[in-house]
């Protein structure tokens, strides 16, 4: 998954750690693993310590993304429709992604107050009591777009998202072909509990995310459209006319996901501009040229 030539390249803002392994299910990567410094001084690391909520890993290449027709039939036959409808996961579709940096976790609530002090920014109250690990609370689309230049990263399209998602795999799942390890990987199923689970709990996929199934939605970049007719070859984010103008794209299930279906790598679902529940992250990305 690491795109060729550019192990250990300097990114502005980030500091090489580590080449690591990682393996999940069937398939196993060596990544490029970056420390993101303002996220480091936020967390009052000193040099050379490490903290997963800090990390990012490098990605890109070209993937199938999305589901075929005859795959998301035999999720029906399974019982797993969902109140969207599957077809939204299709048609499947190829896209070759220039190499970025992703998170290996959601945000935390301890890191989004950190960068608040490190940066001078009023970024709301976060009402951790159990865990600095819970993700942050309270941050919609519309907020953090508004914030993201000031941080150095930004959302990923949700191209981007599924690459790092599947990391290499190409199953329903990024674990296997069935949701039998669901509870391995993810949070979910929780539909009374107060509020998400703190981050890295679960095992990661196989280029070392934590989370990317359940747990809390992760926002993207992209305006909704109901499917992937016209999605961008490049794994940029779509913009402009979409189904609705007000929604955007989340991805991965969150804890309250009552259906495996949320947890498949292609599954896609939407949330309002404005909308901040406790059950919606935020996953951030960083290019090279940023």
């Amino acid at each position: 998954m690491d795109p060729a030539g550019m192990s250990g390249a300097p990114i502005d803002g980030f500091t090489f750690v580590a080449e690591e392994e990682f393996r999940c299910g069937t398939h196993t990567n060596r990544v490029q693993v970056y420390r993101n410094e303002l996220f480091a001084r936020a967390l009052g690391l000193a040099a050379g310590v490490r903290d997963t909520r800090t990390e990012f890993v490098w990605l890109g290449g070209t993937v199938r993304l999305g589901m075929s027709d005859e795959v998301v039939s035999l999720f029906r036959d399974l019982s797993l429709e969902t109140e969207g409808g599957l077809s939204v996961m299709s048609p499947a579709y190829d896209a070759t992604i220039e190499p970025f940096l992703i998170a290996r976790t959601v945000l935390t609530q301890e890191v989004w107050e950190g960068i608040g002090r490190e940066l001078a920014i009023d970024m709301g109250d976060q009402p951790y009591t159990e865990s600095p690990y819970l993700p942050v609370h309270g941050i919609s689309y519309w907020w953090f777009q508004a914030l993201a230049p000031r941080l150095g990263v930004r959302l990923p399209s949700e191209a981007q998202w599924e690459l790092a998602a599947r990391a290499g795999c190409g199953l329903p799942y990024f674990w296997g072909e069935t949701a039998a390890q669901a509870f391995e990987y993810a949070w979910y199923g929780h539909p009374h509990e107060g509020g998400p689970m703190g981050v890295a709990q679960k095992k990661p996929n196989a280029s070392g995310l934590y989370d990317v199934a359940g747990n809390v939605w992760e926002l993207c970049a992209d305006w909704w459209f109901d499917n992937h007719v016209g999605a961008p070859s490049d794994g940029a984010s779509r913009h402009g006319e979409g189904d609705d103008p007000l929604q955007r794209v989340i991805r991965g299930g969150s804890f309250r996901s009552e259906t495996t279906a949320h947890l498949l790598s292609a599954f896609r679902s939407s949330a309002g501009l404005y909308y901040s529940g406790d059950e919606l992250g935020v996953r951030p990305v960083a290019m090279p040229t940023e």
